[in-house]
């Protein structure tokens, strides 16, 4: 009979004083399991052997490399390491530059945004300044920039009639949020429409003041006895001297 215990690792035949050994099938069993356990071990170190040889053949052919060889390899990692740096601050540069565009669009958006718009009809937020006459009606629309640097103006002021010919000057005392550095006047804003008796309708060109305070004062021809409409067209103003105002 075979062994009744085997030992932990390998199963070899462990035999108690009860046990009948069967010596050959016992003895073969337990001699193949050593060899094949001493070739796995075997193996192990050869393989173990030829890394740490591979390993110091590759410290030994660096270690062999003349000085000019072990400069030129020294120079060639770092033009690597140079040229990865030129590449991270290239990047850098780029994404500084992308975001100060994008800065420069946002700051344009804000500029070219009209986002205050308010009509002024009520006739006592209106004067007549010069020239004769009062407000009948009005309604005028001041468009707006945040900041009041750009703009538009736009609408009618009816003015009743006088007796005599001449510029009419109405002004509107409301701060509208415009914000010139120094008074600005605008010539050909808009125009002044009369109908005239045995004459017609006629139109003479309107000015206008944006003052700093955010007031503005609109003149235009007045003919004697009869109504006029002062009328400032919706052009895009930009509300700040470029040094060209005509005389």
């Amino acid at each position: 009979m075979a062994s009744t215990n085997k030992t932990t690792n390998y199963e070899l035949s462990q035999f108690l004083g009860s046990d009948k050994p069967a010596w050959l099938s016992d003895y073969n069993s337990d001699m193949n399991k050593i060899d094949a356990q001493m070739k796995l071990n075997a193996d192990g170190v050869s393989s173990a052997s030829g890394s740490a040889s591979s390993a110091n053949t590759a410290i030994g052919t660096l270690a062999n490399l003349t000085t000019t060889d072990k400069t030129d390899l020294v120079r060639a990692i770092n033009e690597v390491d140079g040229h990865a740096d030129t590449a991270s601050e290239t990047a850098s540069s780029a994404l500084t530059t992308a975001t100060s565009a994008s800065t420069s669009v946002g700051n344009l958006q804000s500029y070219l945004t009209l986002s205050s718009v308010t009509t002024y009809s009520t006739t006592s937020q209106f004067s007549v300044t010069g020239g004769g006459g009062t407000v009948n009606s009005a309604s005028i629309t001041v468009a707006r920039n945040a900041d009041g640097t750009l703009g538009k103006v736009y609408g009618y002021i009816v003015l009743n009639g006088t007796n005599t010919s001449g510029n009419s000057t109405v002004k509107l005392n409301v701060d509208t949020g415009l914000r010139p550095t120094e008074e600005i006047v605008i010539s050909g804003c808009g125009y002044s429409q009369a109908d005239v008796n045995n004459v017609g309708t006629i139109a003479t060109g309107l000015s206008m003041t944006i003052n700093v305070d955010g007031t503005i004062v609109f003149q235009g021809y007045h003919p004697a006895g009869t109504v006029v409409y002062h009328r400032p067209l919706g052009c895009l103003l930009f509300i700040q001297n470029f040094g060209d105002q005509p005389e």
